[in-house]
Order: structure tokens, then C-alpha cells, then sequence
């Protein structure tokens, strides 16, 4: 397979900040698939709706220069891994009813744990917004301290596969997490104690006997 122009291929709205560049293959490819995945949906719908959205037109190239790109895309696909979906690209859908997910909790106010993480299931999964059922109260405002809601971009929400990558995983947790802040949805200071979180939860899970993915 001949080199593939990145630059080319890319819609501009996925490249909106220098400090987490996608310079060349290898840096999508550190990514993931699911971010892929949302490109090319990008591109096939682009494909058959060109002509009547203009909008879209503009951000992702020219008509006839759609196919090249989807095909280059999924030939990336191929060579990508299954990674936690990037916070500010994740699909409608990543996360399901009943799912096993882990909020990330380090930072709020009011609660009566010490826990920077906690475990619970999806109860209520809509477009706009994300409950999470709490495996234990984590503040004393009654029902209402086993209930979190996110929004679906929000990185302090993930499946409980997702987790256990990170913490596994901190190069692209610090990508991952960088997404987050970059777009505005995170703060650098959240951002910063979030990873922190994760490298503490990393340490204690080698004491355990545990072992870095490769």
C-alpha cells in the first residue's frame, strides 16, 4: 500500500487543535478505530447526500474526490485497534442500556466517599443525555446520590472496557484526555487530576499482580 496523505483524507473539523496533531498514518492509527469509523460514516453519508447539504460539502472536500478518501480511511481501519472512543468524536450509541460503566467522581464537590472512581450501570441512555445508577451513594442527598448524568462527550463517563484500557494505556490516556480539554469540554486542571487519577489507579493495579497490555 502506497503512503496515504493524511492531510488529504482528514475533514477539517477533526483537526482543530496543533497539540493533538494527526501528522501522518501512524498517529491515527494510535487513536483507534472508533474515531476512524466516525470519519468514514462522515465520508459515506457526505457521499450520498452531496449536492443537497453544502455545509457538509465544504468541510469534508469535493464529491468526486470522496471515495479515494473513505477507501484510504479504511484501509486504516484494518491496521487500527478497538480503543476507547475519543471524548469529543464518540458515536450516538457507544454506550448501551444496562451497560457496566465507571464514572470518574475525583473532582466533585459534596461527596462522602474517597473514591476517585466508581462503578454503576446505564439507566437512562438518550441523545442528550447520559444517567448513570451509582453502585453505592457516593453523597447523602438521598436516591439522588446513586444517580450521575453526563453528557455522551463527556470523558468522566466510560464503559467499564474503556477504564480498564486507560489505566492500562496512560500514553493514549493523555490523548484521550487531551481531546477533552482542547474542545472545551474539560478544563486543564480537570484534565490534569483526571489522568493523575488514572496513573494512581495504574500503580495500584501492578501491586496487584497486574500487567500492561501491549
Amino acid at each position: 500500500m502506497g503512503k496515504i496523505d493524511i492531510q488529504g483524507i482528514i475533514p477539517r473539523y477533526y483537526r482543530p487543535y496543533d497539540e493533538v496533531a494527526i501528522e501522518n498514518e501512524e498517529d491515527l492509527v494510535f487513536l483507534g478505530k472508533p474515531l476512524i469509523r466516525e470519519m468514514i460514516l462522515d465520508g459515506e453519508i457526505l457521499n450520498k447526500l452531496v449536492g443537497k447539504i453544502r455545509e457538509l460539502r465544504t468541510q469534508f472536500g469535493e464529491p468526486g474526490t470522496l471515495d479515494k478518501k473513505v477507501k484510504a480511511l479504511r484501509k486504516l481501519e484494518r491496521r487500527a485497534k478497538m480503543k476507547p472512543a475519543i471524548p469529543g468524536y464518540r458515536p450516538h450509541g457507544w454506550f448501551k442500556k444496562d451497560g457496566q460503566v465507571v464514572c470518574f467522581i475525583g473532582r466533585l464537590s459534596g461527596k462522602t466517599v474517597s473514591d476517585k472512581f466508581i462503578t454503576g450501570k446505564i439507566s437512562i441512555n438518550t441523545m442528550r443525555f447520559i444517567s448513570v445508577e451509582l453502585n453505592h451513594a457516593i453523597t447523602t442527598n438521598g436516591l439522588k446520590g446513586r444517580e450521575r448524568a453526563h453528557g455522551l462527550q463527556r470523558p468522566e463517563l466510560m464503559n467499564l472496557w474503556e477504564f480498564e484500557y486507560l489505566i492500562k494505556h496512560p500514553k493514549f490516556a493523555e490523548k484521550w484526555l487531551a481531546n477533552a480539554f482542547y474542545l472545551g469540554i474539560i478544563s486543564r486542571s480537570h484534565a490534569e487530576s483526571f489522568f493523575s487519577a488514572l496513573t494512581e489507579t495504574r500503580a495500584q493495579f501492578r501491586l496487584l499482580g497486574g500487567k500492561r497490555e501491549k
